[in-house]
């Protein structure tokens, strides 16, 4: 339902955007840097299947599959972000029909943001390089700092840094971890077909809604507006 915000104004629920899997089709992008880093160590890298399937887990926890050096895991993780903020952006593509329907509901006054396990300055910059980053009052990364998803903290912050409470948010994303942190933060959670997560995944995780494509997406939306 909408948020009376006071004097009988009429403030619509928040809409939270996982980025990868969700917003952009990103893994190649990913699976290149990734393996890029791994070569400068001397690591095997990922198979395609491999890495979609650890897509949506923190960075880190990711590179401890091919070393279990903590020292090495840390310093791979920060020249990954360096390097795909150099060059990530090039191969990476957007989902069909989102940029009209998240211009469409900023439109609308829909606050929204972006919350993802992705580094925080990474983000702001793909997301600028991509010609989005005005279509979001906020951006919620990795800081190195909170938890990220499945936990409830990212989601909280971006509710916080919107004004919202939960209860008046909508957490989109593909993955069981975007699912979950938004029902643990007691907003509402979409699983969206077209990324990494399964149906059933995404369902065994508590998902209030799934959406085949932007337009059934859009539709739930209003209807939750």
């Amino acid at each position: 339902m909408p948020l009376r915000a006071g004097r009988g104004v009429v403030r619509l629920p928040a809409v939270l955007w996982d980025l990868d899997g969700t917003l952009l089709e990103s893994n190649l992008s990913i699976r290149q840097t990734m393996n890029h880093v791994l070569a400068e160590r001397g690591l095997p890298s990922f198979t395609k299947a491999e890495l979609d399937a650890l897509i949506g887990h923190p960075l880190r926890d990711i590179l401890a599959t091919k070393t279990g050096d903590r020292a090495a895991v840390e310093a791979m993780a920060l020249r990954y972000r360096e390097v795909y903020t150099q060059s990530g952006w090039v191969t990476v593509g957007l989902h069909d029909g989102l940029v009209d329907l998240i211009r469409g509901l900023r439109a609308k006054g829909h606050p929204q943001g972006v919350v993802t396990s992705k580094g925080q300055q990474e983000s702001e910059a793909l997301l600028q390089d991509l010609g989005l980053g005005d279509l979001f009052d906020v951006v919620v990364g990795d800081d190195d700092v909170r938890l990220l998803k499945p936990d409830p903290a990212p989601v909280v912050e971006a509710c916080r840094l919107l004004r919202v409470q939960p209860a008046d948010a909508v957490m989109v994303g593909d993955t069981r971890f975007d699912v979950a942190a938004g029902r643990s933060a007691g907003a509402r959670a979409v699983g969206v077909l077209w990324g990494n997560g399964s149906r059933e995944s995404l369902l065994e995780a508590g998902a209030d809604a799934l959406v085949r494509d932007a337009g059934e997406l859009g539709r739930l939306l209003s209807r939750w507006s």
